[in-house]
C-alpha cells in the first residue's frame, strides 16, 4: 500500500513538473518564472528515476539486487524470517558501500540468531570479508578457521583463507589450505591461482606455472593467471612467452601499465 501511495506521489510530481515547464515555455509572460526551467527538469528527472527504481527492485544498490548477486553465498539464510532476511541484505548493502563497521554491527546482531548451516555460513562469511577489508586479518582468519571447525567451510572459504595467510607471511599454511580448496572444488580457478601465487612467492616457478596452467584449463581467460604467467616468463628470460601472456592478460582486462610496472618491479 505504501509503495502505491509513493508511486502516485512521484507521478503527480512529474506531472506538476511537466505542467510547470509547459506553462513557462508557452504561456508565461512575466520577467522571471516562479520555478526556473532547469529546476523543473531536475525535479522531473529525479521523480522519474524514483519510479524506475520502484519498478525495478533489482537495480544495483537495492536489497533485491544484493539478494540476487549473492545468491550462492546466502542461499536461503533467514528466508522464513523477513526481518532477519532484510537485516542480512542490509549488511551486504553496507559491505558493498564500504561501510564495513555498519555491516559488521548488523551481522553481529544476527550471529546468535543463526540456526541453519546456511545462516551460519552467510553471517560468518561476510563478517570475515568485512574484517578483511578493514585489514583486521587476524580477526578474519579466526572467523574462517571457526567455519572450518564447525564444518561449514567450502572451497571459497579455504581459498580466501589462503590469501590471508599469504598476507601475514605464513606461506606454509597458505599452501595447505590452497590444496584443501582444490580438494573441495577442483573447478575453482581461484584456488589454483592462489596456489600458483604461493609457489611464486617461494621462488618455485615450475609449480607456479603448473597451477596457473591448471587455472587456465578451467577458464582460459582468467586474467590473474595470465598476468602471473607473463611475469614468471619475463623473470625466467623467456620474453616470447612472456609477451604472449602479457597480450592475453591485457585482452582479458589487466591494465597494461600496471602489468608492465609489475614486470619491471620483479626484473629489478
Amino acid at each position: 500500500m505504501a509503495r502505491k501511495i509513493l508511486f502516485v506521489f512521484y507521478l503527480l510530481m512529474i506531472l506538476l513538473g511537466i505542467g510547470g515547464l509547459v506553462y513557462n515555455i508557452f504561456f508565461f509572460q512575466g520577467e522571471e518564472p516562479l520555478f526556473q526551467n532547469r529546476s523543473l527538469i531536475t525535479v522531473i528527472i529525479a521523480f522519474f528515476y524514483g519510479i524506475v527504481r520502484m519498478k525495478n527492485p533489482s537495480a544495483k544498490g537495492s536489497l533485491k539486487y544484493y539478494e540476487k548477486f549473492y545468491t550462492n553465498e546466502i542461499k536461503n539464510a533467514f528466508y522464513d524470517d523477513k526481518k532477519n532476511r532484510k537485516q542480512l541484505l542490509k549488511a551486504l548493502q553496507n559491505y558493498n558501500a564500504n561501510k564495513y563497521e555498519k555491516s559488521i554491527k548488523l551481522l553481529n546482531e544476527l550471529n546468535p540468531l543463526c540456526k541453519s548451516s546456511e545462516e551460519k555460513y552467510a553471517v560468518h562469511f561476510f563478517l570475515a570479508l568485512n574484517h578483511s577489508e578493514l585489514e583486521d586479518y587476524a580477526k578474519s582468519i579466526s572467523i574462517y578457521e571457526s567455519m572450518i571447525q564447525i564444518g561449514i567451510a567450502d572451497s571459497t572459504i579455504f581459498s580466501n583463507l589462503s590469501i590471508l595467510y599469504t598476507k601475514i607471511g605464513d606461506l606454509e599454511k597458505s599452501l595447505k589450505v590452497c590444496k584443501m580448496a582444490i580438494q573441495c572444488d577442483s573447478k575453482n580457478e581461484y584456488a589454483y591461482h592462489n596456489l600458483a601465487s604461493v609457489y611464486f612467492r617461494l621462488g618455485d616457478y615450475e609449480n607456479a606455472i603448473k597451477y596457473s596452467q591448471e587455472a587456465l584449463k578451467i577458464n582460459n581467460k582468467f586474467a590473474h593467471s595470465l598476468k602471473l604467467l607473463a611475469i614468471i616468463y619475463y623473470i625466467m628470460g623467456d620474453t616470447e612467452q612472456g609477451e604472449s601472456f602479457k597480450k592475453r592478460a591485457i585482452a582479458c582486462g589487466i591494465q597494461k601499465k600496471d602489468l608492465e610496472n609489475s614486470i619491471n618491479y620483479f626484473l629489478g
